[in-house]
């Protein structure tokens, strides 16, 4: 039965990602403007005062650390940031 359940539980996750998002496309703009694009392009930028968040386990969250500017999102200014172990910030 756990084999069972196993497969079922692969096959349903491969379904879910066969069925995704096509590459590429873009959403929105929503009633504030922001868009969505699943290929958006980006660098990344070493500017040195990392921050280790020292966050360690499973669902493990930590902060607020500073974000070093000011970021406006939905309406609301932000200048802090959350980790979770789980991949969110």
């Amino acid at each position: 039965m756990r084999k069972l359940f196993c497969l079922l539980l692969v096959l349903g996750v491969c379904f879910f990602i066969g069925s995704g998002v096509a590459a590429g496309a873009v959403f929105g703009p929503d009633g504030f403007g922001y868009m969505a694009d699943t290929e958006a392009a980006f660098s990344w930028e070493d500017t040195g005062g990392a921050i280790d968040t020292l966050v360690d386990g499973d669902d493990v969250n930590a902060g607020p650390f500073p974000i070093g500017f000011t970021f406006t999102f939905y309406g609301q200014d932000y200048t802090q940031f959350y980790v979770c172990s789980n991949g969110w910030v």
